[in-house]
């Protein structure tokens, strides 16, 4: 997972969740440069760039029908699905900020959150508006909130984690903002 971890230079126009989400979309079909512009809400030198990042260090290559995931990125890609599922839509509740939700379930790294303050502000880093972090313990619950977490999230989401699972919640006004907010606060608990 190096390719994540590295420092990008804030010129380049995108960040480290641009480049998983390009992982992750590359993961399903071959993608072309004008359709990643739109998915990653990023502008062309930006992709372009990307897309030679990932290239030089054989992650992608291109082909007839777009950028297709080497063998070094499909490993990527599986290692990512594996700890992060998601996005899913979140019904509203009385906690929503904003007019999206989407969220992302991160698997087995309960251990890592404090407050879940961290997570939050990679949110805001991201775009959004704010992000809730939600644990399962034996049910699920906020850390360093007393507040219950409402009956919406708890019926969408109890049965999809498993103990010691995350769930992040972005909150945006627009549903790109709030899930690109919720990935980048999942690839925080991934270091």
């Amino acid at each position: 997972m190096n390719i994540l971890e590295r420092m990008i230079d804030s010129r380049a126009g995108f960040l480290d969740f641009h480049i998983a989400k390009t992982i992750l979309l590359l993961n399903k079909n071959p993608i072309g440069r004008s359709k990643l512009i739109k998915e990653l809400d990023i502008n062309e030198a930006s992709v372009r760039t990307l897309l030679k990042m990932l290239e030089k260090d054989r992650f992608v290559f291109s082909s007839s029908r777009g950028h297709k995931l080497s063998k070094k990125g499909v490993a990527i890609a599986k290692s990512l699905t594996e700890k992060i599922k998601g996005p899913f839509d979140v019904n509203k509740t009385n906690l929503s900020i904003s007019d999206h939700s989407v969220a992302y379930v991160v698997r087995g790294v309960s251990h890592k959150i404090k407050k879940g303050v961290e997570q939050r502000d990679q949110a805001i880093i991201a775009g959004a508006d704010g992000l809730i972090t939600i644990i399962k313990s034996d049910k699920l619950y906020m850390p360093g909130v007393r507040w219950d977490v409402p009956v919406e999230i708890s019926v969408q989401f109890e049965s999809l984690m498993k103990k010691n699972d995350v769930l992040l919640i972005g909150f945006s006004k627009t549903k790109k903002s709030a899930e690109f907010a919720a990935l980048n606060a999942a690839l925080l608990l991934l270091h």
